[in-house]
């Protein structure tokens, strides 16, 4: 009887310890992991922005420097570690551009790819999502639709609310990665949904208040919640191809300590 209750408690020990490294060596990074960026911002958001990826605790890279494909440069000005379970941590790169002299952004730049410098040497080119970077003004009395407030919530939520700088007549509007969150992202125009047919144009006098609403919410099971996106809402103006107004929302990864393991899971799954 006893070589019998041993020899179960070494079955149980074996498996035990089988699951540990199982375990242990799925959440095994060989390099840094950049989550999916979706980002559509004006240039002066380069200023601060933030790029999210996965490490292993007893990793040494960290990202010094990233470099877009248009050569744009921005050093990471700090690290912060945003969750944590296991092996695995959530990290959040905030970076700034290297502002040059004479060299200001002309044109829109498109990046689904970008370059990371390590801290220890290492040179890695990393799928990145998509990231669109417009040289439009943060200049508020640029837009004859000028914005006065705005917020937003964590449940994905916001608002803004605007002044007709003159008499305006809106015609569209638009709103970034259409083919990806249109199912995500519900607009609310003058307190109906944004595309509903007929809503449009709509005419505004001088000094007349114009509100928009939104939210963004994905089911719980929806692997395109560990994704960070930065959304460009627009109006387009009758008789111009400039935008009225543009409002970003920033939407950060619904990324916890109990998805890190499944992400990392589903990542190496696809690139199987």
């Amino acid at each position: 009887m006893k070589k019998i209750v041993i020899g179960v408690f070494g079955v149980a020990l074996v498996t035990s310890w089988v699951g540990n490294l199982w375990y242990y060596h799925a959440q095994e990074l060989e390099k840094p992991l950049f989550l999916r960026h979706y980002y559509e911002i004006r240039a002066s958001s380069l200023e601060r922005i933030s790029f999210y990826y996965l490490s292993n605790k007893d990793m040494n890279q960290k990202p010094a420097q990233i470099m877009l494909p248009d050569n744009t440069l921005l050093n990471v000005m700090h690290v912060e570690q945003r969750a944590e379970r296991g092996r695995l941590q959530l990290n959040e790169a905030i970076a700034t551009v290297v502002k040059t002299t004479g060299n200001s952004q002309t044109a829109s730049i498109t990046a689904n790819q970008m370059t990371v410098f390590y801290n220890h040497g290492l040179i890695d080119t990393v799928p990145i999502g998509t990231i669109l970077v417009h040289p439009l003004s943060d200049q508020r009395n640029d837009y004859p639709l000028q914005m006065q407030g705005s917020g937003g919530s964590s449940d994905g939520s916001g608002y803004s609310a605007s002044l007709a700088a003159r008499d305006l007549t809106l015609v569209s509007f638009q709103s970034s990665f259409p083919e990806r969150i249109s199912d995500a992202l519900e607009i609310e125009v003058e307190g109906r949904n944004a595309s509903t047919p007929g809503l449009f144009p709509i005419t505004l006098a001088k000094d007349e208040r114009f509100e928009m609403r939104y939210q963004f919410r994905l089911p719980p099971s929806d692997a395109r919640r560990y994704d960070a996106y930065n959304l460009m809402i627009a109006y387009k103006e009758a008789g111009t191809d400039s935008f009225a107004a543009a409002q970003f929302v920033n939407i950060q990864p619904q990324l916890y300590e109990e998805d890190l393991a499944r992400y990392v899971r589903l990542r190496k799954e696809e690139s199987q």
